[in-house]
């Protein structure tokens, strides 16, 4: 249960014009930048992936050969 304060503070915050648009704007930021129109964008999903790793200060990793000596289909 809610206190007579808190309950009062609800009312107040649920009034208030900025609280509800600024729900609004984060409700239309839910879908992922890479997906458009439903289906999903490879370019925005590389973009995306690049800048995240960029922002973690995520190193790549050095490339190696693929060596495979048995291979099987």
């Amino acid at each position: 249960m809610l206190s007579p304060k808190a309950r009062e503070e609800m009312k107040k915050f649920a009034a208030s014009a900025e609280l509800r648009d600024d729900m609004a704007a984060a409700a239309a930021l839910r879908q992922p930048p890479w997906i458009r129109d439903g289906i999903v964008d490879a370019d925005r999903w590389l973009d995306y992936l690049t800048q995240y790793n960029e922002f973690i200060n995520h190193r790549r990793k050095p490339k190696t050969p693929f060596i495979e000596t048995r291979m099987l289909l």
